[in-house]
């Protein structure tokens, strides 16, 4: 999970460029979150200088925080009808030969 110099690319329909990366759209909070909620927490004031001078920093974090992504290749609007998507990992097709097609 990263944050990305391309930030063009969250606007786009079409996200599906990178080679697994999770590109990560509000990389300021989920840092803020992880390093003043998370054991060992990090001063505010710390976070804060370390971005305006653009510093790296690696934080050990003492508990594991979970990380759940979705995939969905398809949606409903709020009008009622289904918006589909391209399916670029081929979930589907699995899904389907488990759930749908006759032995």
């Amino acid at each position: 999970m990263h944050d990305t110099n391309a930030r063009s690319m969250f606007a786009r329909s079409n996200r599906a460029l990178s080679h697994g990366c999770v590109r990560v759209q509000k990389w300021d909070s989920l840092s803020h979150y992880l390093v003043t909620k998370v054991p060992p927490p990090v001063a505010e004031d710390s976070l804060k200088a370390w971005l305006s001078r653009q510093e790296k920093h690696y934080i050990g974090l003492k508990q594991k925080v979970p990380v759940y992504i979705r995939y969905y290749t398809c949606e409903v609007r709020d009008d009622g009808s289904i918006q589909f998507f391209d399916d670029i990992y081929g979930e589907d097709k699995v899904l389907r030969k488990r759930y749908f097609e006759r032995k």
